[in-house]
């Protein structure tokens, strides 16, 4: 990946960005800012979303009469679910989750929507995702990697290049381990897991914050440091 690629990685909320024909769209949604990602290959038109964890605008705006695939949850928390039924009801795709987070994606209290004022019960999952499990989006392709911490089925996504972390790794800093299921050993295996598996160079999309690269991260993140 060549530095002008890194440069508009920084961009965010509607940005494009294209890695290799895949495009990336960021929209920050929610009360939490989260970030919601729709990667489309150029080619055929085939779309995922990861993450609608609030709509806006422009995200619905986006996916209405998009050829979209997948809906892929990285985890079961409320800032990262919340408009799952949403966009599966605009685009009729199918819901993509780890098996170990699926009893809190069901589970108001466990999930957060609880104490966010949220209602309703969540949609079915299609399929439960495992470590090593792939996703295609036309000709590209996105290994899911188990990186547990956050949740127990907290997971990245990992393209040519490219990873979409969730809740486990940001710009600077890492998701929370305090919450149900949270483990900080778990955590730091996780970060280990992913500093052993990405290239310096890989652009990383997280579920709140900035882009970063590994590079970035393993020069400037304390937690990063030691591992």
């Amino acid at each position: 990946m060549n530095e002008d690629t890194r440069q508009l990685g920084a961009r965010r909320d509607g940005a494009a960005i294209v890695h290799e024909d895949l495009q990336v769209d960021a929209f920050v949604v929610g009360d939490l800012a989260t970030n919601c990602y729709v990667l489309t290959d150029l080619e055929s038109g085939e779309s995922v979303v990861i993450d609608p964890g609030g709509m806006s605008h422009e995200l619905r705006d986006a996916l209405q009469g998009s050829d979209v695939s997948w809906v892929i949850l990285t985890h079961g928390h409320a800032d990262h679910i919340g408009a799952t039924r949403e966009a599966v009801e605009l685009t009729g795709a199918k819901i993509a989750l780890h098996r170990d987070d699926v009893r809190l994606y069901g589970d108001p209290n466990m999930n957060l929507t609880a104490m966010t004022g949220q209602s309703g019960q969540m949609p079915d999952i299609d399929r439960q995702l495992d470590h090593g499990d792939e996703i295609t989006i036309g000709r590209h392709l996105l290994t899911v990697h188990h990186t547990p911490g956050h949740t127990p089925g907290s997971i990245s996504l990992v393209g040519d290049g490219v990873a979409f972390s969730g809740d486990t790794l940001f710009a600077g800093s890492i998701g929370r381990t305090d919450l149900p299921g949270g483990s900080y050993e778990n955590m730091l295996d996780s970060l280990r897991h992913l500093v052993q598996s990405l290239s310096p160079g890989d652009l990383i999309y997280p579920g709140h914050g900035p882009q970063t690269t590994m590079q970035n991260e393993r020069d400037i993140n304390p937690y990063l440091r030691d591992l």
